[in-house]
């Protein structure tokens, strides 16, 4: 757990969708070349300490008219690693349970200054656990991607998230919810990971209904609702 004295100052996020077209935003990506991982892929923990992983920070904004969250998972100090995962926002407040990632271009990791991987498959799931002793909104995450490198990225861990539409700070009002669960991974061939986790949530996306006027979800014999709480 990270805690601090007085919130640290929002950092200053890349947002895709507000700051480019779309030519721009493929001459954007057309700046990082990694080299493609042609062997077996591996797993890279970005939860390890040498990482060192200690902020996690959510950007809200509006474009379209439709709302989105931008997650920000990155080492606070020197910027990089900074796993940034978009997704579809059906709360401003509220952001416990599965998200609805956004892959094209606009999730991505930023190895460092000149390493940008994009991404083929991703999840990211949210479970609040609390708050800190300083008032700061306690969460589990879980957020896997499958990387342009061809390599599978995993970070896990309990941190606050902060949230900012714009320079406005977000109060999050998740509720602790035990049945929200994390979602079970394959631990056999790593590879497969990501594999599974879309296969699972692609169940999910083509399994919605409405009842009473709900949005709800179908997963095997489960109803969840749009947070991915089960709704009993």
């Amino acid at each position: 757990m990270n805690c601090f004295a007085e919130r640290r100052s929002a950092k200053q996020v890349f947002i895709p969708r507000l700051e480019n077209s779309p030519i721009e935003l493929t001459a954007a990506h057309g700046q990082y070349a990694p080299a493609m991982n042609l062997g077996t892929p591996d797993t890279i923990d970005l939860s390890d300490a040498a990482f060192n992983i200690d902020y996690i920070q959510a950007d809200y904004y509006v474009s379209g008219g439709k709302a989105y969250y931008t997650f920000s998972i990155m080492n606070y100090d020197t910027d990089y690693p900074a796993l940034h995962v978009e997704v579809n926002a059906t709360s401003k407040t509220k952001i416990q349970g599965l998200q609805d990632v956004i892959v094209e271009s606009f999730s991505y990791l930023d190895v460092d200054a000149t390493t940008r991987f994009t991404f083929s498959q991703a999840l990211l799931w949210f479970k609040y656990t609390g708050s800190d002793v300083f008032g700061e909104a306690l969460y589990d995450i879980l957020a896997y991607a499958k990387a342009s490198d061809g390599n599978v990225y995993i970070y896990r861990g309990n941190m606050p998230i902060m949230a900012y539409d714009g320079d406005d700070v977000i109060i999050l009002e998740d509720e602790v919810d035990d049945t929200v669960v994390e979602p079970e991974l394959p631990k056999d061939d790593p590879s497969t990971t990501i594999n599974h986790i879309s296969s699972q949530t692609s169940q999910i996306k083509n399994h919605k209904l409405m009842i009473d006027g709900q949005l709800l979800i179908l997963r095997g014999n489960e109803l969840f609702n749009a947070q991915g709480t089960r709704v009993k």
